[in-house]
């Protein structure tokens, strides 16, 4: 989750669209109400998918330098 967190943050999303925030909301309030709507889903979809692409090519790239 935090890496998600990070990345929401980032890209400027994290909170914009929270409209009751308190003191004692948190990150983890943040990113679980975010996921819950249609463009949270989307989001973490597509990074997750980007997470996964970028993984499996330093995979491939680690198998080619070790051949």
């Amino acid at each position: 989750m935090l890496s998600f967190a990070t990345h929401v943050r980032d890209e400027g999303l994290l909170g914009c669209w929270y409209d009751n925030l308190s003191l004692g909301t948190t990150v983890a309030h943040l990113i679980e109400r975010y996921i819950q709507t249609d463009d949270g889903r989307a989001e973490l979809r597509a990074w997750a998918t980007q997470v996964a692409e970028d993984q499996f090519e330093e995979a491939i790239s680690c198998q080619y330098e070790a051949a």
